[in-house]
């Protein structure tokens, strides 16, 4: 490709601003953010920082992968996650690296948007964007910050342990006293375990007491 130049580390640097900057301005389409026929409408920053044409070759040519060490998709250790692999792997090491998260974390799913065809594409109709790359995320509750992500890769790579419990067993359940009398605080919630069943009470965002187990 005639236009395309070698990629300097402060290019990209100001790629990956663009992309996440494109995360809290939303647009209809990437040439949107560089269009200033509409003054009113326009983004004059992405333009400063880098040109449209070079943004789209790079977003085209940037691989965080090598290609040539990934296996084929016939073969049994074949991951059909190698393609970000590395970039997952890099990122999980540097969340640990500057936060000590309070006792309260969580676990959610969250689903990437996605066009494209694969088997890891997953269509979930509760989410916004109902196709996607489905995440497991472990997350601090109080600030939502990111601890560690994992990503689903469907039932044929990544299947359910046979005779492990997935889900929560919630207030249908008799509750021990410990529990049902329990007066939790935002702060501190209370916890119990019996053998492998856990319960809680705690206080939700609108301040009511919740008991699970």
């Amino acid at each position: 490709m005639k236009s395309w130049r070698p990629l300097t580390e402060n290019e990209l640097k100001s790629f990956l601003a663009i992309v996440f900057n494109m995360g809290l301005i939303r647009k209809s389409s990437i040439e949107e953010y560089w269009n200033s026929s509409l003054p009113s409408q326009a983004s004059h920053w992405f333009k400063k920082v880098m040109s449209r044409n070079r943004f789209q070759n790079i977003l085209k040519f940037l691989y965080v992968s090598d290609y040539s060490r990934n296996v084929p998709r016939q073969h049994p250790a074949y991951d059909p996650a190698s393609r970000f692999r590395p970039l997952l792997s890099f990122m999980n090491k540097q969340f640990c690296r500057f936060i000590v998260p309070k006792k309260e974390v969580c676990v959610d799913e969250t689903l990437m948007a996605t066009k494209g065809h694969n088997v890891m594409r997953q269509y979930i109709p509760s989410k916004a964007a109902k196709f996607g790359i489905k995440f497991w995320m472990l997350c601090e509750s109080a600030t939502g910050y990111i601890l560690q992500m994992s990503v689903y890769r469907g039932r044929h790579f990544d299947p359910v342990p046979a005779g492990q419990l997935q889900g929560t067993l919630r207030k249908n359940r008799p509750m021990p006293n410990t529990i049902r009398n329990a007066n939790p605080t935002p702060d501190n919630p209370v916890y119990m375990r019996k053998g492998k069943m856990l319960c809680a009470a705690f206080r939700d965002m609108d301040g009511k007491n919740q008991y699970e187990c």
